[in-house]
Protein backbone atom coordinates (compact mmCIF):
# COMPACT_ATOMS: atom_id res chain seq x y z
CA UNK A 1 0.00 0.00 0.00
CA UNK A 2 1.42 3.33 -1.03
CA UNK A 3 1.20 6.22 1.47
CA UNK A 4 1.04 9.74 0.20
CA UNK A 5 1.79 12.87 2.14
CA UNK A 6 -1.92 13.69 2.11
CA UNK A 7 -2.95 10.34 3.63
CA UNK A 8 -0.27 10.58 6.34
CA UNK A 9 -1.42 14.12 7.18
CA UNK A 10 -5.08 13.00 7.29
CA UNK A 11 -4.20 10.03 9.53
CA UNK A 12 -2.34 12.29 11.98
CA UNK A 13 -5.19 14.80 11.98
CA UNK A 14 -7.68 12.03 12.81
CA UNK A 15 -5.40 10.75 15.59
CA UNK A 16 -5.14 14.27 17.05
CA UNK A 17 -8.92 14.75 16.93
CA UNK A 18 -9.53 11.37 18.59
CA UNK A 19 -6.88 12.10 21.24
CA UNK A 20 -8.51 15.49 21.90
CA UNK A 21 -11.94 13.88 22.28
CA UNK A 22 -10.50 11.27 24.64
CA UNK A 23 -8.89 13.99 26.78
CA UNK A 24 -12.20 15.91 26.90
CA UNK A 25 -14.10 12.77 27.91
CA UNK A 26 -11.57 11.96 30.63
CA UNK A 27 -11.72 15.54 31.91
CA UNK A 28 -15.55 15.46 31.97
CA UNK A 29 -15.47 12.13 33.84
CA UNK A 30 -12.91 13.47 36.35
CA UNK A 31 -15.27 16.34 37.22
CA UNK A 32 -18.32 14.04 37.30
CA UNK A 33 -16.50 11.55 39.55
CA UNK A 34 -15.65 14.31 42.03
CA UNK A 35 -11.89 14.46 41.51
CA UNK A 36 -12.16 18.28 41.47
CA UNK A 37 -14.45 18.38 44.51
CA UNK A 38 -17.67 16.61 45.40
CA UNK A 39 -20.73 17.54 43.35
CA UNK A 40 -24.07 17.92 45.14
CA UNK A 41 -26.23 14.83 44.67
CA UNK A 42 -29.78 14.85 43.35
CA UNK A 43 -30.96 14.50 46.97
CA UNK A 44 -28.93 17.59 47.92
CA UNK A 45 -30.51 19.51 45.05
CA UNK A 46 -34.01 18.44 46.11
CA UNK A 47 -33.37 19.82 49.60
CA UNK A 48 -32.44 23.40 48.67
CA UNK A 49 -34.02 25.97 50.98
CA UNK A 50 -34.14 29.71 50.43
CA UNK A 51 -33.78 32.03 53.40
CA UNK A 52 -37.10 33.68 54.26
CA UNK A 53 -38.34 35.90 57.03
CA UNK A 54 -40.09 34.05 59.86
CA UNK A 55 -43.59 35.37 60.53
CA UNK A 56 -45.04 35.43 64.04
CA UNK A 57 -48.86 35.15 63.92
CA UNK A 58 -51.46 35.35 66.69
CA UNK A 59 -54.41 32.96 67.17
CA UNK A 60 -56.45 34.92 64.58
CA UNK A 61 -53.66 34.62 62.00
CA UNK A 62 -52.74 38.32 62.36
CA UNK A 63 -49.11 39.26 61.88
CA UNK A 64 -47.40 40.16 65.17
CA UNK A 65 -43.86 40.44 63.87
CA UNK A 66 -41.15 39.30 61.49
CA UNK A 67 -37.77 37.82 62.34
CA UNK A 68 -35.10 37.71 59.69
CA UNK A 69 -31.53 38.17 58.64
CA UNK A 70 -32.80 39.03 55.15
CA UNK A 71 -36.37 40.29 54.88
CA UNK A 72 -37.50 37.98 52.11
CA UNK A 73 -40.67 36.31 50.99
CA UNK A 74 -40.61 33.92 48.05
CA UNK A 75 -42.62 34.99 45.00
CA UNK A 76 -44.51 32.12 43.38
CA UNK A 77 -44.59 31.55 39.61
CA UNK A 78 -48.27 32.51 39.35
CA UNK A 79 -47.39 35.92 40.86
CA UNK A 80 -44.62 36.68 38.37
CA UNK A 81 -45.64 39.01 35.52
CA UNK A 82 -45.63 37.17 32.19
CA UNK A 83 -43.53 39.91 30.60
CA UNK A 84 -40.86 39.42 33.30
CA UNK A 85 -40.59 35.70 32.54
CA UNK A 86 -40.64 36.37 28.78
CA UNK A 87 -37.93 39.03 29.12
CA UNK A 88 -35.76 36.73 31.23
CA UNK A 89 -35.99 33.92 28.70
CA UNK A 90 -35.49 36.26 25.73
CA UNK A 91 -32.37 37.89 27.15
CA UNK A 92 -30.72 35.05 29.04
CA UNK A 93 -31.68 31.78 27.33
CA UNK A 94 -33.87 31.94 24.24
CA UNK A 95 -34.00 28.12 23.94
CA UNK A 96 -34.80 27.62 27.65
CA UNK A 97 -37.87 25.48 26.99
CA UNK A 98 -36.05 23.33 24.42
CA UNK A 99 -33.01 21.97 26.29
CA UNK A 100 -32.23 19.83 29.33
CA UNK A 101 -30.10 22.41 31.14
CA UNK A 102 -27.30 22.73 28.59
CA UNK A 103 -27.73 24.52 25.26
CA UNK A 104 -25.27 22.74 22.97
CA UNK A 105 -26.00 25.15 20.10
CA UNK A 106 -24.87 28.07 22.27
CA UNK A 107 -21.82 26.11 23.39
CA UNK A 108 -20.76 25.60 19.78
CA UNK A 109 -21.30 29.32 19.07
CA UNK A 110 -19.19 30.26 22.09
CA UNK A 111 -16.47 27.79 21.11
CA UNK A 112 -16.19 28.98 17.51
CA UNK A 113 -16.98 32.67 17.81
CA UNK A 114 -15.69 33.60 21.28
CA UNK A 115 -12.79 31.20 21.71
CA UNK A 116 -11.50 30.52 18.19
CA UNK A 117 -12.43 33.80 16.51
CA UNK A 118 -11.95 35.98 19.65
CA UNK A 119 -15.33 37.71 19.09
CA UNK A 120 -16.36 39.01 22.53
CA UNK A 121 -19.71 40.28 21.23
CA UNK A 122 -21.08 36.81 20.49
CA UNK A 123 -22.67 36.38 23.94
CA UNK A 124 -22.38 33.68 26.56
CA UNK A 125 -23.33 30.05 26.47
CA UNK A 126 -24.72 29.55 29.97
CA UNK A 127 -28.38 28.66 30.29
CA UNK A 128 -30.70 29.97 32.99
CA UNK A 129 -30.25 26.62 34.76
CA UNK A 130 -26.45 26.93 34.64
CA UNK A 131 -26.66 30.49 35.96
CA UNK A 132 -28.89 29.28 38.79
CA UNK A 133 -26.32 26.61 39.67
CA UNK A 134 -23.59 29.26 39.69
CA UNK A 135 -25.69 31.45 42.02
CA UNK A 136 -26.36 28.62 44.47
CA UNK A 137 -22.91 27.01 44.30
CA UNK A 138 -20.35 29.77 43.71
CA UNK A 139 -17.35 29.03 41.53
CA UNK A 140 -14.19 27.71 43.14
CA UNK A 141 -10.55 28.28 42.35
CA UNK A 142 -8.60 25.51 40.57
CA UNK A 143 -5.70 27.53 39.15
CA UNK A 144 -5.43 27.29 35.37
CA UNK A 145 -8.34 24.84 35.30
CA UNK A 146 -10.83 27.08 37.15
CA UNK A 147 -13.04 28.02 34.20
CA UNK A 148 -13.21 24.56 32.56
CA UNK A 149 -13.83 22.75 35.87
CA UNK A 150 -16.48 25.25 37.00
CA UNK A 151 -18.23 25.21 33.61
CA UNK A 152 -18.37 21.40 33.52
CA UNK A 153 -19.67 21.32 37.11
CA UNK A 154 -22.36 23.86 36.18
CA UNK A 155 -23.36 21.79 33.15
CA UNK A 156 -23.64 18.55 35.14
CA UNK A 157 -25.63 20.21 37.92
CA UNK A 158 -27.89 22.08 35.46
CA UNK A 159 -28.84 18.74 33.90
CA UNK A 160 -29.55 17.35 37.38
CA UNK A 161 -31.64 20.43 38.25
CA UNK A 162 -33.73 20.00 35.13
CA UNK A 163 -34.36 16.34 35.94
CA UNK A 164 -35.68 17.33 39.39
CA UNK A 165 -37.43 20.67 38.87
CA UNK A 166 -39.87 21.95 36.26
CA UNK A 167 -38.98 24.90 34.04
CA UNK A 168 -41.36 27.04 36.12
CA UNK A 169 -39.60 25.98 39.34
CA UNK A 170 -36.24 26.91 37.85
CA UNK A 171 -37.51 30.36 36.86
CA UNK A 172 -38.90 30.90 40.39
CA UNK A 173 -35.59 29.82 41.93
CA UNK A 174 -33.66 32.09 39.55
CA UNK A 175 -35.83 35.13 40.27
CA UNK A 176 -35.79 34.53 44.04
CA UNK A 177 -32.02 34.71 44.47
CA UNK A 178 -30.16 32.73 47.10
CA UNK A 179 -28.12 34.72 49.57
Amino acid sequence: MKFTLKSVWLKRLMQAVLAGLLVLMLFWFSVYAGLWGKLPSSDDLKDIKQAEASLLLDAENELLGKYFIFDRQIVQYKDLPKHLVDALVATEDSRFYEHNGVDYTSLMRVFFKSILMQDNSSGGGSTISQQLVKNIYPRQEYGWFSMPVNKVKEMILAIRFESIYSKQDIIVMYLNPYL
